[in-house]
């Protein structure tokens, strides 16, 4: 019989909380299963790709997903993790042409989480998640990984202690550009 705790103490502060993973690809989908891991048993995913053979050096997702939409194989991984996880998920990508219905219905299920964490690289995706983690005052984290070697960063908006998401992510874009700076990269879905 193993009675060692193996999680910290501290992970307790997940039990019971929802969390929306925005991108379900390499960041967002090794961010689920690391929530999961942590504590997490309720998830809301949003993706509308589908996992290319290509990108599986970087996912937690394998093989058996190839061809597949990432949120239902996110899904997957997750209750494989968790038997106890609850995931609901909206294959579809903020910024896209959906009904006005569709969308909101959406954006709604984004507002009733605990923790929006947005790893979509896509400035539209980053629009509608800071917008609603500002709007119902939603903790929010989000990051970016940068093609050719120029690096990322992972960011946090937390409502009442640190600026909205928008202000922060304009004051690491204007450090960025400062002219003794590298250029950063343009936004894949702008």
């Amino acid at each position: 019989m193993d009675n060692q705790q193996r999680i910290p103490e501290r992970n307790t502060d997940f039990v019971g909380k929802k969390v929306a993973i925005i991108g379900c690809g390499s960041m967002g989908s090794k961010a689920a299963a690391i929530m999961a891991r942590s504590g997490v048993a309720d998830f809301y995913l949003i993706d509308g790709d589908v996992l290319k053979q290509g990108k599986l050096v970087r996912n937690e997702l394998d093989w058996g997903s190839v061809g597949a939409y990432k949120v239902n194989v996110v899904m997957v991984r997750l209750c494989v993790i968790r038997r106890d996880a609850k995931v609901d998920g909206w294959i579809g990508r903020l910024g896209g042409q959906y009904s006005t219905a569709h969308l909101v219905a959406c954006l709604q299920k984004l507002a009733s989480c605990d923790l929006i964490i947005e790893a979509t690289a896509s400035g539209q995706g980053f629009g509608f998640a800071s917008s609603v983690a500002t709007q119902d005052r939603v903790p929010m984290v989000w990051g970016r990984v940068f093609g050719g070697g120029y690096g990322g960063y992972i960011a946090r908006s937390r409502p009442g202690i640190e600026a909205q998401p928008q202000d922060v992510q304009h004051e690491i874009y204007t450090w960025m550009t400062e002219p003794d700076k590298p250029k950063p990269p343009q936004d894949s879905d702008i």
